[in-house]
């Protein structure tokens, strides 16, 4: 067991670095990456307070393979179709993600599954070129999703609709 946080952080780089390379002798161990995904993920979904008003934050922030995304994608699912219908107050920081086609089915098919559980969703961090892909992908997915450029207009927005 590696016990130093510093080795620990460089051991899980040298995995995701062999992960994106696609190594047979990597892939192998499909049990263990998923325990690494797991790992590099935690703490990407939390419940988060505004102004005392209870809201989902889902931080894809940063991650930069499909495997990471659908991993938070699918720990965000489970804990919001556990909530009561339109009570969801979520919010999106997409800051630095890695965006493909693989990732956008994935979205498409939690945002659509999620929408009768989310009252209010704020996203973070869409700019440039993933600001013409968002526009088509709410089109596709019949939810309103309001973009800011700071965490905190988000959160006072989603502030906002809690009435």
């Amino acid at each position: 067991m590696i016990t130093n946080n510093c080795q620990t952080s460089n051991f899980v780089l040298l995995l995701l670095q062999l992960h994106r390379r696609k190594k047979s002798y990597y892939i192998c161990k499909k049990k263990f990456v998923i325990i690494i995904l797991n790992y590099i993920t935690m703490g990407k979904t939390q419940t988060i307070y505004h102004q005392g008003l209870k809201i989902f934050q889902l931080d894809l922030s940063n991650l930069k393979t499909p495997e990471e995304i659908g991993v938070v994608l699918k720990e965000s699912k489970s804990f919001i179709q556990t909530q009561p219908k339109a009570s969801v107050f979520s919010l999106v920081n997409v800051n630095g993600m890695h965006f493909n086609n693989k990732v956008k089915e994935m979205l498409i098919d939690v945002v659509k599954s999620n929408k009768p559980y989310v009252k209010a969703s704020a996203v973070v961090g869409v700019n440039g070129l993933l600001q013409v892909m968002f526009n088509g992908f709410l089109t596709l997915t019949g939810r309103e999703v309001k973009t800011f450029s700071t965490v905190d207009e988000a959160k006072n927005w989603l502030y906002s609709k809690r009435n």
